[in-house]
């Protein structure tokens, strides 16, 4: 029975090495597209430190030491400690893992360096600021991230990245991430376009992986570090999944970011036109009113009965219907002038009053109401 139990361990293992060593090795030829240089067997390519050390520079910006030029032993551990050196100088713990480990090309200790590569640039700059104000950082904003935008999808719950017990209830990948729906709600919770959620059943597991992956590599140019029968198993590898999730994340940030920034926009813009409208309703109020006090201030009056009954019918008309038009009018500019102001009280714009015309309204407006009230 021990030994059962202990070869089924070392079979999970060599799952776990085998996604890690594949996903891994697409995630840095991902990084290292813009180059001329491409990793084929991760365990061997490492060896001599090159890569690494062009690695560090494309996803870090900076320029490492340059490298010995022999082919010994040696040589390729005096390079890989380049590479170590500017680790640890950016603070990347590297516990039980030294450049001959990596020169002598030991699988659990290479994949080891790379996720904490991985960890440092990919992952631990992801934050989300919860409520409270409270800060969640790397894995744990990855899962807080990523329980909020499939909140509400059906057949999707996210629980947790790993579970002791591993039972299928509450272990995240054989849960949610295995079945491919998760994968599916992150796409349509950002880009309902691209996806219709409600036509995946959870038993299509292999279509549903197949579906995302290709949809997020094709649209959202997303890496497609994983493949589906990486996922369609008892306990897909933690490590990987994060990472590929991890592109996600930074993909729809940068998609809420556009959003914000063009809605922004929009709103200086809809301010903008409530500017305008104002001022042009108010110039179209004054003129009417500079126009009927210059008639009404006339005393050119008919000789004639029918001309004096005549004018007091324009008269009347004026009072009961003119007026009062313009009156509640002039309300109506009150209203959009208060919406003028909070927008851009809200926006922290100063709105400012023109002096002439401010002080052109009042009195227009005192004639208003002395019409009114005649």
């Amino acid at each position: 029975m021990a030994d059962l139990e202990s070869g089924r361990i070392k079979e999970l293992h060599d799952q776990q090495l085998e996604t890690q060593k594949k996903s891994f090795t697409k995630w840095i030829n991902n990084h290292l597209a813009s180059s001329s240089v491409e990793v084929k067997h991760l365990f061997n390519d490492l060896k001599d430190g090159s890569i690494l050390r062009t690695l560090l520079e494309t996803i870090s910006g900076e320029s490492l030491q340059k490298l010995n030029r022999g082919s010994s032993k040696v040589h390729h551990v005096s390079n890989v400690s380049v590479s170590f050196n500017f680790l640890k100088r950016h603070n990347i713990r590297l516990v039980g893992i030294g450049p001959e480990d990596v020169v002598d090309g030991i699988p659990d200790l290479v994949l080891g360096l790379v996720w904490s590569i991985i960890q440092k640039y990919h992952i631990t700059a992801i934050e989300i600021v919860l409520d409270s104000d409270e800060k969640k950082h790397a894995k744990e904003a990855l899962l807080l991230w990523s329980q909020r935008r499939t909140e509400g999808y059906p057949h999707v719950r996210i629980t947790d990245f790993s579970n002791p017990k591993h039972t299928v209830e509450l272990c995240l990948f054989a849960a949610s991430w295995r079945d491919g729906l998760a994968f599916l709600a992150l796409i349509h919770a950002h880009r309902p376009d691209l996806v219709e959620y409600r036509l995946f059943k959870p038993t299509d597991r292999a279509f549903n992986l197949e579906t995302a992956f290709r949809i997020a590599e094709k649209n959202l140019n997303i890496a497609r570090i994983l493949d589906v029968e990486d996922m369609d198993k008892e306990r897909p590898d933690e490590k990987s999944v994060m990472t590929y999730l991890a592109y996600y994340f930074h993909c729809f940030s940068q998609l809420d970011h556009t959003k914000r920034r063009s809605k922004k926009l929009n709103t200086a813009v809809g301010i903008e036109r409530l500017k305008y409208t104002y001022e042009g309703k108010v110039t179209l109020l004054l003129q009417w009113m500079r126009e009927s006090q210059a008639v009404l201030s006339s005393r050119d009056f008919p000789n004639t009965l029918h001309g004096v009954q005549k004018l007091c019918q324009q008269l009347n008309h004026f009072r009961r219907h003119e007026v009062k038009f313009r009156y509640v009018s002039n309300f109506r500019q009150h209203e959009v002038k208060f919406r003028y102001v909070s927008n851009f009280r809200q926006h922290e714009v100063k709105f400012r009053y023109v002096s002439a015309t401010s002080g052109s309204m009042k009195s227009s407006l005192g004639t208003s109401a002395q019409l009114q009230a005649a």
